[in-house]
């Protein structure tokens, strides 16, 4: 391109080539970038190099359509699709100095488009960005289709967990493929985590494959996939005192592994499950705020998020992060603090805390997690960073509290000094994940509490009638 431009030294240089198709962005990604990204890179380095000016075409798509009037240049930009995503990048490579054109669809026997596209150019040559579809209603214009709302091919690692099999329930409800991967490590019982996908493993768009993300060859799992939701982890801020090999390997190795597959078979977008934890021992701003944690666990889900964002910033690759606080409810495991309660209260056996029991938590009601996460992965990957929390804080004690009264329980609380690793306080600012995904946790703790309760109960009335439950 460099060598064809300095043959014949324009002065103006009209890029219209692109990957237009946009199901097809949608399946095969891979050429969307190269073309509407790292092609437009090419050619806008080629045009600088002669001193041509550059004007670039893209397109609407760079919007999400919510708006009820004409899109204007300098509205914010959200794209929903491979193809919207990919347009936006290329808009980035050219930068400030170009003509950037964006155009609804096109349809036109007398080059009307070019005369728009070349309007900037005459006596005086700036930078212009023109809106989409200026001065008509939006409605006559196309809305951009983004993968909200299509079906597509989503592999979750970690489905057999706790938020994973519920991830993957509500993928296979919205009529998606879901491949589950998971390597049922022995953190807790094996048959916990095949109760959990009871019902999706009679789903006829669901499969599951045995695979440990760490030594298992990835790329025959993930080929083909829309988008990889990757819930695998080792949890647990305390026990990541005492087994530092494990959660490396599970937490940041595994994810160095998975993120070269996505790389290597061209997946569209890589969603990271990350964790409050990595805020410290307080976690109450904004995600742009100071990452101190205070467990071996937050240190390596910290660390795979700047291990997965380095990858995404240096190959293109679509990255959402979302940063998950203490998500409760049915499923949970049996090493959380709920859990713990509910089967000791219907147990009769005395319930420990550790610290002075005021400890809070702005906990995320597992359906609310799952919401946000659905929301997330089927729209186009922007290296968002996510906060995803419940919306009241709830201290330990009065959470212990809301469950013996539920239960009809009265609890015997015995006290033990606090824990290293254990956060004293969280609570989830939201605003971004709002403003991004248009989402907000639903479910209060009193009736989420509940929830988790009545599934305690139900599990303990099956497997232990001898308590009475």
């Amino acid at each position: 391109m460099r060598d064809a431009l300095a043959d014949i030294r324009p002065d103006l240089v009209l890029h219209l080539a692109a990957a237009t198709d946009v199901d097809g962005c949608e399946r095969d990604p891979g050429v969307a970038w190269a073309v509407n990204d790292a092609g437009t890179g090419q050619v806008a380095e080629a045009a600088a190099a002669v001193g041509a000016h550059l004007v670039y075409l893209s397109t609407d798509y760079v919007y999400d359509g919510t708006l009820d009037r004409p899109y204007r240049g300098d509205d914010p930009v959200a794209p929903l699709s491979v193809y919207g995503a990919s347009k936006l990048a290329g808009e980035a490579r050219v930068g400030d100095a170009a003509t950037i054109v964006r155009t609804s669809w096109v349809s036109s026997t007398d080059g009307g488009v070019v005369g728009t596209a070349l309007r900037p150019w005459g006596p005086r040559i700036g930078s212009a960005r023109c809106g989409a579809a200026e001065g008509t209603r939006w409605s006559e214009a196309r809305t951009p289709q983004g993968a909200e709302g299509d079906h597509m091919r989503i592999v979750v690692t970690g489905a057999a967990g706790f938020i994973g099999s519920h991830l993957v329930d509500a993928l296979l409800a919205d009529d998606h493929d879901v491949v589950g991967i998971d390597c049922f490590t022995d953190y807790y019982p094996r048959a916990d985590k095949v109760a959990n996908l009871a019902a999706a493993s009679t789903h006829e768009r669901f499969t599951l494959h045995e695979v440990d993300l760490r030594v298992d060859l990835l790329e025959p799992h993930i080929a083909g996939a829309d988008v990889v939701v990757n819930q695998a982890a080792t949890p647990g801020l305390v026990l990541s005192w005492d087994d530092f090999d494990a959660y490396q390997s599970c937490n940041l190795t595994a994810a160095k592994r998975l993120v070269d597959a996505c790389l290597a078979t061209g997946v569209g977008h890589l969603v990271q499950a990350s964790t409050s934890s990595i805020y410290g021992a307080e976690a109450t701003g904004r995600e742009g705020a100071s990452t101190r944690p205070v467990s071996p666990y937050g240190v390596t889900k910290l660390a795979a998020e700047h291990l997965l964002r380095a990858h995404s910033e240096a190959h293109r690759l679509p990255l959402t992060i979302l940063r998950y606080f203490s998500i409760y409810g049915p499923r949970q495991r049996p090493d959380m603090a709920y859990r713990i309660f509910c089967e000791r209260l219907l147990r009769g056996t005395p319930i420990t805390i550790y610290g002075d029991g005021h400890q809070s938590r702005s906990n995320t009601y597992v359906d609310d997690c799952v919401v946000a996460t659905v929301l997330a992965a089927t729209r186009a990957g922007q290296g968002d960073v996510l906060n995803v929390g419940g919306g009241a804080e709830v201290e330990l004690l009065d959470a212990l509290a809301i469950l013996a009264d539920i239960l009809e329980v009265a609890p015997v609380v015995h006290h033990e000094p606090a824990r290293s690793g254990d956060q004293r306080r969280t609570v989830a600012d939201i605003g971004r994940a709002q403003e991004v995904l248009g989402w907000s946790p639903q479910v209060v703790p009193e009736v989420g509490l509940r929830l988790e309760a009545e599934w305690v109960r139900h599990r303990m009335d099956a497997t232990e009638p001898e308590t009475g439950a």
